[in-house]
């Protein structure tokens, strides 16, 4: 980069000085490099502090408003009153120009009664959305979101985990402690920390960096976890996903659907097979596959291209969840025992004639939820378990009868993975004479949660949850 012909680009860009073409010039060195980033950001917090000392000067606070380096967090003082943490973090000029890229501000001008000239700040959306209601700590040093809006920056977290819905279409969890920074809305840079991602539909767009590493996903779901050192492991679950070294000259490498690497940028920088990993990614998948909140009864079992037959995990406390096929345009009507029209069950249908059901062409994404005891000595001991799952996007159906359940395996349910004479649906009405009573399920008003409580001995009792693509 000529930094002399960046600053000068940069400075003519806030003095609205720029020439046709120019414009373009700058956005290209924004997106391919970090340095004129930091440069950009820099004259805009310079041209921020001229614009608030030019409104204090004239006895009126200036609207400072869309930073893409947030300004001061808040924190209590020990009187109980909101004090704000300095971070040299006034800034003006907001946002996003063009929507084929991301010069991160775009300003208009007008002037006072005066003559003298004001900037007028435009909010504009970011390039990420954050979708999970999680608990976030930023660091101190972190840029922040604007709400739920995601501008560029760098950014970091001390606690908890986040998803992000990327204005290129992928969903993007990433868990504390980590640094990144968005690029743009297709684009993250991953210093260190632990993420996941898929692609929901086929022209949805994603690309990662990491130290000495680019990945590029290719219609799939993966994670990544890169240490302090720079070095990462990458595992795919579903699709593939190209890999370019930062070394002039290597070729790209395609990692398909169950393989894993690791790649070290300080010895050698070499990426080294290895066996399928999953287990690091386990706590963070389920978020971004779009499940909000679980009960602590309820384990994942870890993403991946394929699963054991059911029966291999087992547990007398646990239910166990496994996503099945998602985004998945239906082939046939799926029958349903809950829908939005009836939201408990069993219940009494006003219609004995009426059955709910999700027409052909829908686009659908499914989870199998599904109990399975060990063998105990008193196989007559009932069980009860109730729970509760909370999505990010509304229910169109629940499965769990005979009639729905078997049927719909071909349907959602995963090659080669459900035995049919273990699969029990759940029961309406109380059995084994009357010691064993029925199951029971309720949908909340927003049709986002869903409520369970099952009555189980033995056998693998099991239901799906369908959500809808939005």
């Amino acid at each position: 980069m000529n930094e002399d012909h960046t600053r000068n680009l940069v400075h003519r860009y806030f003095d609205h000085s720029l020439e046709p073409g120019e414009k373009e010039q700058l956005e290209g060195l924004l997106l391919s490099s970090k340095d004129a980033r930091v440069a950009f950001r820099r004259e805009a917090r310079i041209h921020g502090l001229l614009s608030v000392a030019a409104e204090m000067d004239k006895g009126r606070a200036a609207a400072i408003c869309d930073p893409v380096i947030p300004s001061n967090r808040s924190f209590p003082a020990s009187d109980g009153s909101t004090k704000r943490r300095s971070r040299n973090t006034w800034l003006t000029a907001g946002l996003a120009s063009a929507a084929s890229i991301a010069i991160f501000f775009s300003v208009t001008h007008f002037r006072s009664d005066n003559g003298a000239t004001t900037v007028a700040e435009i909010p504009s959306p970011g390039l990420a959305s954050i979708t999970s209601n999680s608990l976030i700590e930023w660091a101190a040093t972190s840029s922040e979101p604007r709400g739920t809006e995601i501008d560029a920056g760098l950014y970091q977290i001390e606690f908890g985990s986040l998803r992000l819905h990327m204005g290129g279409g992928a969903l993007v969890s990433i868990a504390a402690p980590c640094e990144f920074e968005i690029v743009s809305n297709k684009r993250i840079d991953v210093k260190y920390g632990k993420l996941t991602a898929r692609l929901p539909h086929p022209k949805d767009e994603l690309v990662v960096t990491m130290p000495g590493l680019t990945l590029t996903d290719l219609g799939t779901g993966f994670g990544i976890n890169v240490g302090s050192s720079g070095e990462a492991l990458v595992s795919v679950f579903e699709g593939k996903v190209k890999l370019e070294e930062e070394e002039e000259g290597s070729e790209s490498t395609i990692l398909s659907a169950g393989s894993s690497i690791r790649h070290n940028p300080v010895s050698g920088n070499e990426v080294i097979p290895l066996k399928f990993q999953t287990s690091q990614f386990t706590d963070l998948w389920p978020l971004t596959l779009g499940i909000d909140e679980a009960s602590s009864l309820i384990h994942f079992l870890p993403p991946g291209p394929k699963y054991p037959p059911l029966n291999h995990y087992s547990d007398i406390d646990h239910l166990f969840l496994v996503p099945e096929r998602q985004t998945f345009k239906l082939k046939r009507p799926l029958l349903l025992d809950l829908g939005k029209d009836i939201n408990t069950w069993p219940g009494e249908n006003p219609d004995p004639k009426y059955r709910p059901r999700i027409p052909l062409g829908t686009r659908v994404s499914s989870y199998l939820v599904f109990y399975n005891p060990p063998p105990t000595e008193d196989e007559g001991d009932v069980r009860s378990i109730s729970g509760e799952l909370t999505f990010d996007r509304k229910i169109i159906g629940v499965i769990c009868t005979n009639r729905t359940l078997i049927p719909s395996n071909p349907i959602l349910g995963m090659e080669n993975q459900y035995f049919q004479p273990l699969l029990q649906p759940s029961e309406a009405r109380d059995s084994i004479e009357g010691i064993l009573p029925h199951d029971s399920f309720r949908l909340s008003s927003d049709l986002r949660s869903i409520h369970f409580n099952l009555n189980v001995t033995r056998g693998i009792d099991s239901f799906r949850i369908i959500l809808g693509d939005s």
